[in-house]
């Protein structure tokens, strides 16, 4: 039987971040978006209320809107998306715990991080399934975990892992995890 190792959900996400992220990017309208949207996908937000105001707040960027959480609200409202982003109370809790613009490239590069190991530990799970299909060939095994593991790597500022980094990064996890108990 295939085993799947779970590890503590702080290694593959950082909801503090990704709200720190988020409240940078309505505080501060002219420097942050140039330093935090080319890092980002929405998709790299592991809450999905996050991506959807990630999402909402590059376009309205894109689009030259001026920005805070009252024409954010009234764009998610039109496009019928404000409870799918949390909501009212849940947008202006945002502005509560920020430390401040100045970190959100850190802040940034944390989401991006733990994204990647999102996609590391996807990758490792899906080819434990493949492997533990024994009508599938040794080299296709192989060739789709080479496959699986290559991470995207063409968002600046993101470093994108090779397949050993990110089996060492993997097996480095499996060791904190069983350290820690």
């Amino acid at each position: 039987p295939i085993v799947f190792i779970s590890a503590p959900s702080n290694l593959y996400s950082n909801l503090e971040a990704e709200r720190a992220v988020l409240a940078a990017l309505l505080l501060d309208q002219k420097e942050t978006p140039a330093e935090i949207l080319p890092l980002l996908l929405d998709s790299m937000f592991s809450d999905d209320r996050h991506a959807v105001l990630f999402r909402t707040i590059a376009r309205l960027h894109e689009e030259g809107i001026a920005l805070d959480h009252i024409t954010l609200r009234d764009d998610l409202l039109n496009y019928g998306l404000l409870e799918e982003a949390g909501g009212v109370e849940y947008i202006s809790s945002l502005m509560d715990e920020v430390a401040g613009p100045s970190n959100a490239v850190s802040y940034a590069r944390i989401v991006a991080d733990k994204w990647q190991r999102r996609r590391a530990r996807e990758a490792a799970e899906e080819t434990l399934k493949t492997l533990g299909a024994p009508e599938i060939g040794t080299d296709l095994v192989v060739q789709q975990a080479i496959a699986r593991f290559t991470l995207v790597p063409d968002i600046e500022g993101v470093k994108a892992l090779t397949l050993s980094e990110a089996v060492d990064a993997a097996i480095g996890d499996v060791d904190r995890m069983h350290a820690h108990g």
